[in-house]
């Protein structure tokens, strides 16, 4: 979804993305009932809280972070089958004020540097409209703005 902004190898080298401070942990993963149902079978161990009926992926400790359970050496088990949440990053589709937005994550390298080198990224519409679809389908899966990050699109 994002390859004309990252490359595969921008992703295998940083990994930053499935990595996450003890103050992050609201940013974990959401899945559909399929996604974590499917994600149980690549990795058993792997623990979810409910939240209606979308799935939030519990972390595991490493060393003082928190890594997401399907991280492997050469990236991440689930492969196409990873989450909305997982597919967007480094971008954020959160509410604010009542409006739906995107976000751009300022913990992304190689994405920030594109946006502070231009101080513009556009926004595929094929992207705007996947975001489209997880606002009717699952709106628990969209949190509020919550940290001073770069908006990017403001839905209509």
């Amino acid at each position: 979804m994002l390859e004309n902004i990252l490359t595969t190898q921008d992703c295998e080298i940083c990994k930053i993305c499935c990595k996450f401070e003890p103050d992050e942990l609201i940013d974990a993963p959401t899945f559909t009932v399929e996604q974590m149902e499917y994600s149980k079978k690549i990795n058993n161990r792997a623990k979810f809280t409910a939240i209606g009926n979308i799935y939030q992926i519990n972390l595991e400790r490493w060393k003082e972070k928190y890594i997401c359970p399907f991280l492997i050496e050469t990236g991440c088990q689930l492969g196409d089958m990873r989450p909305f949440d997982c597919k967007s990053w480094p971008f954020y589709l959160m509410k604010k004020q009542g409006n739906y937005i995107i976000a751009l994550s300022q913990d992304c390298p190689v994405v920030l540097k594109k946006y502070l080198d231009y101080r513009t990224i556009d926004i595929h519409p094929e992207f705007i409209s996947i975001c489209y679809e997880v606002i009717s389908k699952y709106p628990e899966m969209i949190m509020d703005y919550n940290r001073e990050m770069p908006i990017l699109y403001v839905f209509n």
